[in-house]
């Protein structure tokens, strides 16, 4: 079921963005699913409640990695993560900026 959840999420964010995820809270039948899925690093949480921050190689919050991939902005949260984003989208890149 965390599984699913999670593919849910990551299909979620593909199609509306950082910004939409950013304010993204677990329903409360999910809550549980959410804590499991940043216990396991699946995601993280912010510190203080249940809204996404991190989905790798996913940032939802604004960082010095921007990528242009798939026709849309996307945050790494590492150098690293910026390389995966167009993997993950299935597209050509990156383009760093």
């Amino acid at each position: 079921m965390d599984v699913e959840l999670r593919n849910r999420i990551y299909a979620w964010f593909v199609e509306r963005g950082a910004g939409a995820l950013a304010r993204r809270r677990a329903r409360r039948e999910d809550a549980a699913a959410f804590q499991r899925l940043h216990d396991e690093h699946a995601l993280v949480l912010e510190p203080r409640g249940t809204e996404i921050r991190m989905l790798n190689p996913f940032s939802v919050v604004p960082t010095a990695y921007r990528v242009e991939a798939g026709g849309r902005s996307w945050y790494g949260n590492c150098v690293w993560d910026a390389f995966g984003i167009p993997a993950a989208l299935g597209v050509d890149g990156p383009h760093l900026d």
